[in-house]
């Protein structure tokens, strides 16, 4: 067991010293004051001891655990762009104005256009083809027109350049709707759907429809309506496909 009397000729001064600091730091003083007592009190009687009163010697600071400086933690993010057994996705190499080919060669089926509820026809618009000169039968050799939906069946936009066929999905979808509806209309899903059964689709989609403005017009977050520009344009695009 320890001797504590050792301390007690001590007290005054320990008391004098730990006076000068606060908190932790006196906790840290007391400790070592009361640890020089128990072995004679050399530091209370040396001249560091009066410096540390004085407030001209600065307690040693505790490091705080952790990684050593210098290392900071890696938050780089690695894409894993490597396909099946390690090796890089095949590159789909497509010609603009053409869908995609499928199995054997053949080109991707094309998905029904979402259509408002409404019954499919040719008599929705027959104002615009009587308008235009432009035979029904034209109509049928780009649309298969069923009881509830119609049915994109054309395999080339007859173009290109890959915003030229952009626009001109965004025309024939519009048309599709009309069909379906008597309204110019697509759904911007389908027309994207569209362009990329194309291999048209790309990050400039946005900006060339937005540059439409006189011929497509953008009525909500989710469809894009012909003005009367754009059926004119339409009615010319019919014509030469």
């Amino acid at each position: 067991m320890r001797d504590y009397s050792k301390i007690l000729p001590h007290l005054d001064g320990i008391k004098k010293i730990a006076d000068k600091f606060d908190g932790q730091d006196r906790e840290v003083v007391l400790k070592m004051l009361f640890e020089d007592a128990m072995t004679g009190g050399a530091t209370l009687r040396s001249t560091a001891g009066s410096a540390v009163a004085n407030g001209e010697l600065e307690m040693p600071t505790q490091k705080r655990r952790g990684r050593p400086p210098g290392r900071k933690k890696n938050t780089d993010v690695v894409l894993k762009t490597a396909g099946r057994r390690g090796r890089p996705p095949k590159a789909q190499a497509t010609a603009f104005g053409r869908p995609k080919t499928g199995r054997r060669g053949r080109p991707p089926k094309a998905e029904p256009i979402p259509t408002v509820k409404a019954a499919p026809s040719l008599n929705n618009v027959s104002d615009f083809l009587t308008r235009n000169g432009i035979a029904e039968n034209t109509v049928l050799k780009l649309f298969a027109i069923g009881e509830e939906s119609v049915m994109p069946v054309y395999e080339s936009l007859g173009t290109d350049k890959k915003s030229q066929a952009q626009v001109r999905v965004m025309l024939l979808s519009c048309f599709a709707g009309a069909i379906a509806t008597g309204q110019f209309i697509a759904d911007l899903k389908a027309v994207r759907e569209e362009c990329k059964r194309f291999g048209v689709y790309d990050n400039n989609f946005p900006g060339n429809l937005s540059r439409q403005e006189e011929t497509i017009k953008r009525v909500s977050k989710s469809q894009i309506e012909l003005t009367a520009a754009g059926q004119d344009e339409l009615a010319n695009l019919l014509k030469s496909l």
